[in-house]
């Protein structure tokens, strides 16, 4: 990977719902990915079979409560947005108007410009640099890079700062740091009412939820103004 030549950018990196309406050929229908091959396979976590294209699952025959389930890593949502014949607005559209569940939907800022120091993130959080609406965070080190998390792993808004770079093991020169906002049931729903594209949405429920400050003499922490990165 070329750091040099890649841009930063907002994306949606995990996508994952349930409808007990609709058969599996009805979804991949509503995914626009009628066309493409899928092949049957054994499914997961109480489903007993899966159709399967390219890092998309659908799973069903699982228990009559149980629906179909519609799982979407971040490389297919790669495929979704390179094959398929919809836009995610209308696969949103499509889920809410038909009031399906939305189990997570992530959406991620990969920094490779160098905007983000993961160290200095760590360091912020460890020393309660930060304002909050969540009391949880922890810190990670390891030998596949830092993260830091805000918010329990049961919340429903749960963000997350890691180093990509070095959780794909390339080499200390790549630069690729990724906020990550995950959001569960209402949370994600409302997310894909929001009236604007993806990355001022991001930004703005990152904003609603972690600020990290500089020191001040005000006695309201949530004064206290934001750090430049």
């Amino acid at each position: 990977m070329d750091s040099t030549k890649a841009e930063n950018i907002v994306l949606y990196d995990w996508l994952s719902f349930t409808s007990k309406v609709h058969s599996p050929d009805a979804l991949i229908s509503a995914l626009g990915l009628s066309h493409v091959p899928w092949t049957e396979t054994k499914g997961a976590r109480g489903y007993k079979d899966r159709k399967y294209f390219s890092c998309i699952s659908i799973h069903y025959n699982g228990r009559a409560d149980m629906g179909v389930w519609v799982e979407m890593s971040g490389q297919g949502c790669r495929t979704f947005e390179s094959l398929s014949k919809v836009d995610w607005d209308s696969l949103f559209k499509f889920i809410r108007d038909n009031t399906l569940k939305i189990t997570r939907l992530d959406v991620a800022f990969d920094d490779h410009t160098g905007l983000l120091n993961i160290r200095q993130i760590v360091n912020d959080t460890q020393c309660g640099m930060y304002i909050s609406k969540s009391d949880y965070w922890e810190t990670v080190l390891s030998s596949k890079g830092s993260t830091v998390q805000i918010g329990s792993p049961q919340s429903k808004v749960l963000i997350r700062i890691y180093d990509k770079a070095a959780e794909r093991g390339y080499s200390s020169d790549v630069h690729w740091v990724r906020v990550e906002i995950q959001l569960r049931d209402d949370r994600a729903v409302q997310f894909t009412k929001i009236p604007l594209p993806i990355g001022p949405a991001f930004a703005g429920v990152v904003l609603n939820y972690l600020r990290y400050i500089e020191p001040a003499e005000d006695a309201n922490k949530w004064r206290w103004p934001m750090t430049d990165y």
